[in-house]
């Protein structure tokens, strides 16, 4: 009898628990010679290893998702630049993701004073994991979020979810209140999994769920009313950026404009 598309997800978000403790262990007592740009990625069906150097942001290493972890630090171990095919030129989207990932996984997953968040909206921000997509082609729709984080406000935790943009599109917002909606369906699967990537047991606030749109500022000043507008009408923190996509992006600063601080 197949599964229906609930049981299906349930059953994948349970596994990715299973695999954020697996990946928390890991880290905790990671093994000689591990570097800072080495990021496992943890997905509906195992572990990927995953590159977080700015030559190569966000290029997987090795031949593909893994049940044991152990596999993705030899697919580390083996990795040899000089194997590479041409890359082509890495695209802004993930040079801005992979150096988020790398800076917040510098500070213990906090990502408040990264992007630059209003202490008015949080008392901190964890990132949890990327690239996290809910369905599949045989279990329609597919619904995905670039980042999932989690908020603290006075002890109480709630999941955020974080798009980040090279362009700025309205569309953005439709993609985190689809991604908002999934996570209302299977509260209990993803507080357990929030819990379990942080290593903590918060209580967590439903129906509350935060939104996060990261894109490029506009340079044009008369847009911030829209922007406000926008942010206030979808109920979403706006954070922009500005970066020419050539320049050092370790020079990458972010800056709240909605809500205004």
């Amino acid at each position: 009898m197949s599964q229906t598309r609930d049981e299906v997800i349930r059953c994948r978000l349970n596994k990715m628990t299973e695999w954020a403790k697996q990946r928390r262990d890991f880290l905790a007592h990671s093994p000689k010679g591990w570097k800072e740009d080495w990021y496992i990625r943890i997905g509906g069906n195992g572990f990927r290893a995953v590159s977080l150097d700015q030559k190569r942001p966000l290029l997987q290493i090795g031949p593909g998702t893994v049940r044991k972890i152990d596999t993705v630090y030899n697919h580390f171990k083996k990795f040899d630049p000089k194997e590479l095919k041409e890359l082509g030129r890495p695209t802004p989207e993930k040079c801005i993701q992979s150096i988020v990932i790398h800076q917040v996984l510098r500070i213990g997953n906090k990502m408040k004073s990264i992007l630059n968040v209003n202490k008015a909206e949080c008392d901190e921000l964890f990132f949890a994991f990327d690239e996290v997509s809910i369905g599949d082609i045989h279990h329609p729709p597919v619904v995905r979020c670039d980042m999932l984080a989690v908020g603290l406000r006075k002890g109480i935790a709630y999941p955020v979810v974080i798009e980040l943009k090279t362009e700025r599109n309205t569309e953005v917002f439709r993609q985190v209140k689809e991604f908002q909606t999934e996570i209302l369906s299977f509260q209990s699967e993803f507080q357990a999994l929030l819990n379990q990537a942080l290593g903590k047991q918060y209580g967590f606030s439903f129906p509350s769920i935060g939104g996060i749109v990261v894109w490029p500022k506009s340079p044009d000043d008369k847009e911030q009313s829209y922007i406000e507008k926008l942010g206030h009408e979808n109920n979403i923190i706006i954070i922009q950026y500005n970066w020419d996509h050539q320049s050092n992006i370790e020079n990458l600063k972010f800056k709240q404009v909605y809500p205004p601080i």
